[in-house]
């Protein structure tokens, strides 16, 4: 049972090995009921693993059990990002910087045909794909393709993050750790060179600057840059594309602007 100050870890992978043709999760529910099985995360490989702050590679042995340990990977995003464009700028993609400030459509049947950037370019094109995140600037603000509001389900709707140092080895945990607050939850993401740290909430119930100091408390050392606050309202686009554009669930670049496009 779920109380304050409980804790579990939600592994990838399988938990146990199938007895006798049966999985594993009925023996389990069979010996919980009678007291006397232990806590699930105890018979997952990678949550026993994570618990001790280990990792490993899957082996190659098809007949052990460390065949079959899976694993995610920690991505620092800007130099992710940073991947990305050099490996599609070699591949004869164009990029171009710049902000978005309109956009021209077909005076006929409405579709998108030219962006109108900040620094007076014009981009034609065939196909568009909307990176713009939340702001939705080509499907929604100019095609208004629609949002259905799930506010009423999930009244989250703010975001607080900021990165920190990583003090020590023993700081890179090999696991991404949630904790819950009074309202919302923060997040902890280690990577080699920095810890990523946020916290999520409802605005209804704390407001901006009390949600940064709820963050700020969490840290484990100095933040070394200034916090980035994210805004939304929580629901889906009611098409992921119309007529010539295509939309990402999430954006593939995340910044002040979320305004950037790579165009072909």
């Amino acid at each position: 049972m779920a109380k304050k100050g409980h804790a579990y870890f939600h592994p990838f992978g399988t938990y146990g090995t199938n007895i006798d043709a049966l999985p594993f999760h009925h023996y389990w529910l069979k010996m919980q009921q009678l007291g006397k099985a232990s806590d699930l995360s105890q018979y997952s490989l990678t949550a026993v693993a994570a618990y001790q702050n280990k990792f490993m590679h899957p082996q190659q042995q098809q007949n052990s059990p460390l065949a079959g340990i899976n694993y995610a990977y920690h991505f620092d995003a800007t130099l992710y990002a940073k991947f990305l464009s050099s490996y599609a700028t070699k591949r004869g993609v164009t990029k171009l910087n710049g902000k978005v400030m309109d956009v021209g459509l077909n005076a006929d049947i409405g579709n998108i045909q030219t962006l109108f950037l900040e620094d007076g370019q014009q981009i034609t094109g065939d196909l568009f794909i909307d990176c713009s995140g939340f702001k939705g600037i080509l499907i929604e603000q100019a095609l208004k393709t629609g949002f259905d509001d799930w506010s009423h389900y999930l009244p989250c709707n703010r975001a607080a993050a900021v990165p920190c140092h990583t003090i020590t080895a023993q700081n890179i945990t090999p696991y991404t750790k949630s904790t819950a607050q009074s309202v919302g939850w923060t997040w902890r993401i280690p990577l080699q060179n920095r810890i990523g740290n946020g916290y999520v909430y409802s605005s209804d119930f704390i407001d901006d600057n009390a949600a940064q100091e709820v963050l700020l408390q969490q840290l484990e050392s100095s933040p070394i840059a200034d916090i980035n606050m994210l805004r939304w309202t929580t629901g889906m686009r009611k098409k992921a594309g119309t007529k010539t554009v295509l939309r990402l669930a999430l954006p593939l670049v995340l910044s002040n602007h979320s305004s950037q496009l790579g165009c072909i």
